[in-house]
């Protein structure tokens, strides 16, 4: 008979093991992250209030697509907020449950791949900003030579470099670098 049974239901279903070891409390933690952060509603228009009223349900769906593999973003919500010198720029509100899930992966990567970060790398960083890179390019600006045409409000330079290390030295000439990076270079 190979094996199979021949009454299904008398078989107790057995799932598959998930692909991706997330544990449920990792997730239920995440949310509570968000909600701390609270947030307008995405393009589903489910608010963080709305989310929690089934907040079972809701994280054990977020919970078993990122553990199967099958978690797949909705699209943002597209808003324009204004800036402060006129006009306006368009800020993607993800959903509640996306927020969650992005969470999730920030839980787990970020304790790994912070360490490896350049100590002078500024941009995506937990403690760090936009701001405190600035500071420490007007503050190196006053140390070495060739970066005195550093103007403030830019927010990129110029900056000549010779890539000897990349192999055949292809790479030669003028970068552009945004200021979050200024000599994130390892030498």
């Amino acid at each position: 008979m190979l094996g199979f049974n021949r009454n299904p239901c008398s078989a107790s279903p057995k799932s598959a093991p998930k692909p991706h070891k997330i544990p449920k409390k990792l997730v239920l933690a995440a949310f509570k992250r968000v909600k701390a952060s609270r947030g307008a509603a995405g393009i589903d228009n489910q608010s963080i209030e709305a989310f929690e009223a089934d907040l079972k349900n809701n994280l054990y769906k977020i919970w078993n697509r990122m553990s199967s593999g099958s978690y797949f973003p909705p699209p943002v919500k597209a808003v324009e907020i204004p800036k402060k010198s006129g006009g306006t720029r368009v800020l993607g509100v993800p959903t509640v449950a996306d927020r969650v899930a992005q969470m999730v992966v920030k839980l787990v990567l970020e304790p790994v791949v912070e360490p490896v970060f350049h100590p002078d790398s500024y941009g995506y960083r937990p403690g760090r900003s936009a701001a405190q890179a600035l500071g420490v390019t007007r503050e190196r600006c006053w140390r070495y030579p060739g970066t005195e045409n550093l103007k403030q409000g830019e927010d990129t330079f110029e900056f000549s470099f010779d890539f000897e290390a990349i192999p055949n030295g292809r790479y030669r000439g003028t970068v552009y670098l945004p200021f979050t990076h200024i000599f994130a270079v390892r030498g």
